[in-house]
């Protein structure tokens, strides 16, 4: 398994993590690897003081990628969970519903460009780094998700 982890957790208690596994070094696909997005609770162990910190429980199956495999996970304030896939970025509700898909490439005809990273930005925007390209997605009705580090900080 190949994990990447996503830190923005919007209120601190769900971790989401991808399984790339499906798509190695060589980028040839194996269908009998994951494509996935895990959630795990985030659970506090002791203080600050005792040296406790973080530890990811509860592991559980939250979406499934059917296209490519799922990379730089975000959430937005709503606690909706979006990815960057082959096709660009798809989007799923907090309880592991796919809602939508943003499709990049349709414009200049770079389809199935894929999105490796990308952010969100004030004003409803994101920002998508594909392969060879850098797109803008505008007119979003939410915001992306921040971590508040002094909750995290002050444990």
């Amino acid at each position: 398994m190949l994990w990447i982890l996503s830190l923005d957790i919007p209120d601190g208690r769900v971790c989401y993590l991808t399984d790339t596994s499906h798509i190695h070094g060589s980028e040839r696909l194996n269908p009998g690897l994951q494509n996935t997005i895990n959630a795990f609770d985030v659970v506090w162990r002791g203080t600050r003081s005792e040296a406790g910190g973080p530890s990811l429980q509860n592991q559980r199956l939250f979406a499934f990628a059917d296209t490519s495999v799922p990379n730089g996970v975000k959430c937005d304030i709503l606690g909706n969970v979006y990815a960057g896939c082959g096709d660009g970025i798809h989007a799923w509700n907090k309880y592991g519903t796919l809602f939508g898909k943003i499709l990049l490439g349709l414009v200049d005809g770079n389809f199935d460009t894929g999105c490796a990273k990308f952010c969100f930005v004030p004003g409803g925007k994101l920002v998508c780094f594909a392969e060879d390209r850098i797109y803008l997605v505008e007119g979003l009705v939410v915001e992306g998700a921040t971590i508040a580090w002094e909750r995290w900080v002050e444990r």
